[in-house]
């Protein structure tokens, strides 16, 4: 149920969350966030998720694209 909830919030929230065109990954956070909620169990999820959000800054270059 709270997966769900945060599904939500995610898809409502995405617009204000910045342009999809600038991610460098090719999933963006928001999508990769919502994949993440339905494929995993909540706490693997936000775990999985809060790892990306750190890695998503102009400092951080990826050594392969990530999903």
């Amino acid at each position: 149920m709270l997966h769900k909830i945060l599904i939500f919030i995610l898809r409502g929230a995405r617009p204000l969350l910045g342009p999809q065109a600038r991610c460098k990954y090719k999933v963006g956070c928001t999508d990769y966030a919502v994949q993440q909620l339905q494929e995993k169990k909540i706490f693997v999820a936000i775990w999985c998720i809060f790892k990306r959000v750190l890695l998503c800054n102009p400092f951080y270059t990826p050594k392969e694209q990530l999903q």
